[in-house]
């Protein structure tokens, strides 16, 4: 199966984006399902920590920084 997206993955002290399959949804969580492809490990993530394959990079760093932004208002 190939990978459908990338999404932030914690090694050696820090964060680097790995391909992964998207496996499923969980509405009541409101997460997907993922499994990084070089381990095989499944995760469940936001929707703000995959960025699918078939979308604008720029699009998608663009919403990631207004999230920041309304979740530091809201603090």
């Amino acid at each position: 199966m190939e990978p459908h997206a990338v999404s932030p993955s914690f090694e050696k002290g820090e964060y680097t984006w790995k391909q992964v399959q998207v496996l499923g949804y969980d509405e009541k969580e409101r997460k997907f399902k993922v499994r990084v492809m070089y381990n095989r490990h499944e995760k469940m993530v936001t929707r703000l920590s995959l960025l699918f394959y078939a979308e604008d990079p720029e699009l998608f760093k663009e919403r990631v920084e207004l999230c920041k932004l309304r979740q530091k208002h809201v603090e």
